[in-house]
């Protein structure tokens, strides 16, 4: 790190998994443009094809994709051995993978018609996924900050790991047409579980875990959506994504090397009432 620069990120090496999705793309892009070397991780390389070309176009040599399950072990292995072949080193890992299902066009809306009718399969695989999936993370990338002895992981939570959602915000001409369901929130209640418990786990150690917990983000929702949203926030609006890029680079760089276990809220105040 550059003495004159506590926030820089200059040739860290950092492991992005759901690197691809909204967030996590934003946050490849905006740190490797701070000089960071990236490994994009994800499920979906047409993904990374699609929000990553002008980097792939510029034949940028600090960035790359790597494919990977977040609930298979074996994959996060996989991916932890290709960034140390290419880089040499890791220094921080960011998770970012999670699954909204009712946001993925994929899935059938009537399933997010009420709480009663969500299918059980639904539940088992987003806890598979966002916090099953956070847990062997973990412990793939501790095996290796504790042989280097020192690393951060860093967690990306949800103001709904904080605070219950009003489902009034998902109705639409008066109707409860969907639902937020369970199994989101209680992941991302237990994200914060995980955190903590890691960062007790390694007291005393050089290995640092911290989570950044974001809010709801503008993307392709209805007028009516954005308008009950914002109205839970005390600045009126929902956030825009680059809106984080200067809170993961903290986060990211040695400015945040007293922190461990903390979770720093960025939610426009929703949490504050």
């Amino acid at each position: 790190m550059k003495k004159d620069n506590i926030l820089s990120v200059e040739d860290k090496v950092i492991l992005i998994f759901g690197g691809c999705g909204l967030i996590g793309s934003e946050f490849s892009k905006h740190l490797v443009n701070q000089k960071a070397k990236i490994c994009v991780a994800d499920l979906n390389k047409q993904n990374f094809t699609i929000n990553f070309n002008d980097y792939k176009k510029k034949n940028n040599k600090d960035i790359f994709f790597c494919k990977v399950n977040v609930t298979d072990r074996k994959s996060i292995e996989n991916c932890l051995r290709k960034v140390l072949k290419k880089f040499g080193k890791l220094d921080v890992v960011i998770n970012a993978s999670a699954m909204n299902a009712p946001f993925d066009k994929k899935f059938n809306k009537k399933q997010f018609s009420s709480f009663e009718k969500y299918p059980i399969e639904m539940w088992k695989k987003s806890l598979e996924i966002n916090l099953t999936g956070a847990l062997l993370i973990a412990q793939v990338i501790v095996k290796y900050f504790s042989k280097i002895k020192k690393g951060h992981l860093i967690n990306i939570g949800s103001n709904y790991g904080l605070v219950a959602p009003d489902q009034g915000i998902y109705e639409e001409k008066g109707k409860q047409k969907l639902f937020k369901p369970a199994d989101y929130i209680v992941s991302k209640f237990g994200i914060i579980g995980l955190n903590k418990y890691l960062a007790a786990y390694f007291k005393k150690t050089k290995i640092r875990f911290n989570l950044l917990t974001p809010s709801g983000v503008e993307h392709k929702q209805t007028k009516n959506f954005k308008k009950k949203y914002s109205s839970k926030t005390l600045l009126n609006r929902m956030s825009f994504k680059h809106e984080y890029n200067g809170a993961i680079q903290f986060l990211c760089s040695d400015a945040s090397s007293y922190m461990t276990g903390s979770n720093l809220i960025i939610d426009g105040g929703w949490t504050v009432t």
